[in-house]
């Protein structure tokens, strides 16, 4: 196993991560900021806007790179199997074993996290009646 494709596989991830982060942040923005944003003459504003449009661009960008962080990964555990020596179906099986559990640590780690939806924190305490009219509001 080499030093360069673990290397190349932790640059996919976080590539994978950070495009990630940023579909969610063009999502979860409403058009009305946006539009807020361009009439202020905010910098970058424009192509905000042009993104908050035409979304699909990036998700075809971050589904990209989320397919070549899960390609390296998956060669990464590959390699390690193989390192095991153990010979014959024993380094296919090991190879696969580890090659899924890397593709999972990946989707855990770089897909899960900036896609699920920020937590409102409570400013009062939990037995207060606000609090619990706080949060049953939610659901």
């Amino acid at each position: 196993m080499t030093i360069a494709t673990v290397v190349i596989a932790i640059l996919f991830a976080a590539l994978a991560s950070v495009l990630a982060a940023a579909e969610t942040a063009v999502m979860l923005l409403p058009p009305g900021r946006v539009h807020r944003l361009v009439e202020a003459e905010r910098r970058n504003a424009v192509g905000l806007e042009s993104l908050s449009l035409r979304p699909h661009r990036l998700r075809a960008v971050s589904a990209l790179a989320a397919a070549f962080s899960y390609g390296s990964i998956a060669l990464v555990g590959l390699e390690f199997g193989a390192a095991l020596n153990a010979g014959g179906v024993v380094d296919l099986l090991g190879g696969l074993a580890f090659a899924a559990i890397g593709v999972l640590v990946v989707y855990a780690f770089v897909q899960v996290p900036p896609r699920s939806p920020p937590l409102r924190p409570c400013a009062c305490s939990i037995r207060s009646r606000s609090c619990w009219a706080l949060l049953s509001a939610g659901s």
